[in-house]
């Protein structure tokens, strides 16, 4: 009788070890915001870094929407290493219905970064971006990205 309890325990502690990795893993890389009004969800795809003249590595972030049959993107530029407001040194984007595809951050955009190491950057971020005829606003962003292999710098 020990030995079906002793089954069910383990059984028991891996579901739960499993079901806590799963939603660790669903929050490792997100990118939510909310465009004009309606929330999107993006996903961030991959990482580049790029060595500065001056010793500093450009650090380059690429999301694309995984939340409908869009192929809208973003991309967002920071300076490795550095946190703190105003953090991005650029966010380019290509979401509707403009199309913009100009550094936001050269307008009403703010930023705060978090985090950002060889591991992980994690980043809050809102603004207004103009383009054309057409404004695209920008609340409530936050991307939380876990690198598949740590940055090699």
């Amino acid at each position: 009788m020990k030995i079906p309890s002793l089954l069910l325990l383990v059984f028991s502690a891996v579901s739960l070890t499993s079901c806590t990795a799963d939603d660790d893993a669903d929050k490792s890389n997100t990118v939510t915001m909310t465009v004009n009004g309606v929330s999107r969800t993006f996903e961030p795809l991959s990482v580049e870094t790029k060595l500065q003249q001056n010793g500093s590595y450009q650090l380059t972030i690429w999301m694309y929407a995984n939340d409908g049959g869009t192929d809208e993107s973003a991309k967002l530029i920071a300076t490795y290493g550095e946190t703190g407001n105003g953090g991005f040194k650029g966010f380019y984007t290509t979401l509707s219905p403009v199309g913009i595809d100009d550094n936001a951050t050269e307008g009403t955009f703010t930023s705060n970064i978090s985090m950002n190491s060889r591991t992980e950057f994690e980043a809050t971020f809102s603004g207004t971006l103009q383009g054309g005829n057409a404004d695209v606003v920008i609340t409530n962003g936050h991307i939380h990205y876990l690198y598949d292999d740590p940055l090699g710098i």
